[in-house]
C-alpha cells in the first residue's frame, strides 16, 4: 500500500514538472509569433489550439518530406507509401490529445502481449510483470499494469480504456477552459491523464492486494501450521512403517495483470462526469450510461461477493481490482481537481527553489 502511495505521488510530481514545462514551452512560442501575443495573457485553450496546430503542421513537414522522398521512387512505390502514411497521420490529426495518449498506452501493451508469446522470456516476465500479492515484491504492482496474457482481456480493456479515457481527457480539458479563473493555465491534459491512469492502476491493485492478503494470509498461516503438524506426524507413521498420506498445498492467488483498474476508473469518472450523455453503439442506437455503470459493475459484485463467501479466491480477486479501480474513479471526481492544483503548486515551488539554488551554485 505504501508503495502504490509513493509512487503515485512521485508520478504525479513528474506529471505536474512535465505539465510546466510544455506550458511554459507553449507560451513562449505564443509570444514568438509577435503582435498582440507578445503582451497578451494567454488561456488554456488558446495554448491547447496553439499545440495543436503545431502538431498537425508537424505531421504535414513529415509528409512534405515523403513527397520529395518519393520523387526518387517507383510510381507504385511513391503511392503507397503516401497513402500508407496519409492512413496513419490522418486519425491523429482528427482525434483528440487524451485519445492518442490512450493510443499510445494501448500500443506498449500490445508489445507487451507479444513478449508474452515468446517462451525463452516468459519466465523472467512471470517474476517481474505480473503481480502476486504472496510474492513479496511491489514493484510489479507498477509494472505488472502493461503486461497482458490473454488478448481478449488486452482487447477489453484497450477498448475500455480508450473510449472512456479519451473521455475523462476530455472533462479535464472542459474544466480548463469553463473554469480558467479556477484552475492554473495548462497547455496539456496528456500528463495529468497519464498520471490518473497509473494512480488508479496501482490504486486498485493494492486494493485487490490488500483483500487478497487480508482472506488468504491467516488462511495460509493455518495450513502451514497444519502442515507442520502433519510432517511430524508423518516422521512418526514412517518410524512406525506406516506410510503418509500426502495432502494438498495451499492454492495460490492468479496473478493481477493489466489496466483493468484504470479503465474502470475511466469509466465510472465518465459516467458521473457526464450522467447525461447517452453513447451511439457502432451508429445503431444509444445508451444510457449508467446502464454501461451496471453491466461492468454487476459481475463485478457478484465476485466479490462470492471471493468472501467462498474460499475459491483465484477465480475473483480480480474483481477487486475493477471495484477498487471504481471507487478511485468516483474519489477522484470529487477530489482529484483539487490534488492536482496542489500537485502544480508544490511542483512549482520545488523548480522555482531548485532553480535558484543552481543559479547560486554556479
Amino acid at each position: 500500500m505504501l508503495f502504490a502511495v509513493f509512487v503515485s505521488l512521485g508520478v504525479f510530481g513528474f506529471a505536474a514538472s512535465q505539465t510546466i514545462d510544455e506550458t511554459i514551452d507553449e507560451q513562449e512560442s505564443i509570444k514568438m509569433l509577435g503582435g498582440v501575443w507578445a503582451i497578451k495573457p494567454t488561456t488554456s485553450y488558446e495554448l491547447m489550439s496553439h499545440r495543436k496546430r503545431t502538431f498537425d503542421q508537424s505531421l504535414l513537414a513529415i509528409m512534405n518530406q515523403l513527397h520529395e522522398v518519393a520523387e526518387s521512387l517507383p510510381r507504385y512505390t511513391a503511392h503507397q507509401l503516401l497513402i500508407a502514411y496519409y492512413q496513419l497521420a490522418q486519425p491523429l490529426v482528427e482525434t483528440s490529445e487524451g485519445r492518442r495518449t490512450c493510443w499510445t498506452i494501448g500500443a506498449a501493451s500490445a508489445a507487451m502481449l507479444l513478449l508474452w508469446k515468446i517462451p525463452p522470456i516468459r519466465p523472467f516476465l512471470s517474476r517481474h510483470f505480473a503481480h502476486d500479492p504472496l510474492s513479496g515484491k511491489s514493484y510489479t504492482m507498477l509494472t505488472s499494469l502493461l503486461s497482458y496474457k490473454s488478448f481478449l482481456h488486452f482487447a477489453l480493456t484497450s477498448m475500455t480504456l480508450t473510449s472512456f479515457g479519451a473521455m475523462t481527457a476530455f472533462h479535464f480539458q472542459e474544466q480548463l477552459i469553463r473554469y480558467p479563473h479556477d484552475f492554473p493555465v495548462e497547455a496539456t491534459i496528456k500528463w495529468k491523464l497519464l498520471a490518473f491512469l497509473i494512480s488508479a492502476g496501482l490504486f486498485s491493485t493494492a486494493y485487490a492486494h490488500f483483500a487478497a492478503l487480508r482472506h488468504q494470509y491467516p488462511r495460509l498461516l493455518s495450513r502451514l501450521t497444519s502442515s507442520a503438524v502433519l510432517e511430524r506426524n508423518a516422521s512418526a507413521l514412517m518410524k512406525a512403517g506406516v506410510k503418509p498420506v500426502k495432502t494438498a498445498g495451499p492454492t495460490s492467488l492468479k496473478p493481477l495483470m493489466g489496466m483493468s483498474g484504470a479503465a474502470c476508473a475511466a469509466l465510472t469518472y465518465s459516467i458521473l462526469a457526464f450522467p447525461d450523455v447517452n453513447f451511439d453503439v457502432f451508429g445503431l442506437f444509444q445508451i444510457n450510461p449508467m446502464w454501461i455503470f451496471h453491466a461492468v459493475m454487476a459481475p463485478t459484485l457478484v465476485g466479490v461477493t462470492f471471493a468472501m463467501w467462498t474460499s475459491y479466491w483465484p477465480l475473483y480477486v480480480n474483481h477487486f481490482v475493477h471495484l477498487g479501480g471504481a471507487c478511485f474513479g468516483a474519489i477522484w471526481l470529487e477530489y482529484g481537481d483539487t490534488a492536482w492544483i496542489y500537485a502544480r503548486i508544490a511542483t512549482l515551488m520545488i523548480k522555482i527553489q531548485w532553480h535558484k539554488f543552481w543559479e547560486a551554485f554556479q
